[in-house]
């Protein structure tokens, strides 16, 4: 009977912790650098799930690009070096762990970026860049985010955050800022 009892109060407390669960759906900018590039404009979608008052979770999926400039030499004609330029676009699913206070919201997690395509961005009209391809063409890192919820009305909400996501492997890292308007569901 005592084991009942338990059950039957730690079965309220599990539903009465969920009920405050609160669930967003949003939208963002995200202005970002990645080591050794120029700064770029990426866009997202956002699903939040605050679980208590102090943890939760977010899934976003993104677009982020990164501008490269390369150098050409013809190998027929031995025509000096050219320059252009290319920008590779991914897409890009980060989630992450989020830790709620009063003063700032905490996040860390795991991005997953996946090579999209490449643009050739050159104004040089005799070079076409008939292929581009990465190998692999998949990539995994860790994020950590630093954010402040800002409430605008009962439904809508903003978020600015600062981030840094380092990419394991590859040696490099974007870091940047979003702002993110989200919408209580």
């Amino acid at each position: 009977m005592k084991h009942i009892n338990l059950i039957i109060v730690a079965l309220f407390i599990s539903v009465s912790t969920f009920a405050q669960s609160k669930q967003f759906v949003g939208i963002g900018i995200n202005p970002e650098i990645r080591s050794n590039s120029v700064p770029s404009l990426g866009f997202g979608l956002l699903y939040e799930n605050q679980i208590t008052k102090h943890h939760g979770f977010e899934i976003d999926i993104n677009y982020r690009s990164y501008r490269l400039d390369y150098l050409y030499t013809n190998p027929l004609s031995g025509v000096a070096d050219l320059s252009f330029k290319v920008r590779e676009n991914y897409l890009s699913i980060p989630v992450y762990y989020k830790f709620y206070s009063n003063v700032v919201n905490l996040s860390a997690g795991l991005t997953f970026d996946y090579f999209v395509n490449a643009d050739n961005l050159s104004e040089i009209t005799n070079i076409e860049m008939s292929s581009y391809k990465l190998d692999p063409r998949f990539f995994v890192g860790c994020i950590f985010k630093v954010g402040k919820k800002f409430q605008l009305s009962n439904k809508f909400a903003i978020e600015p955050e600062l981030y840094y996501n380092p990419i394991f492997s590859y040696g490099y890292s974007y870091y940047g800022a979003s702002v993110k308007l989200k919408y209580s569901l």
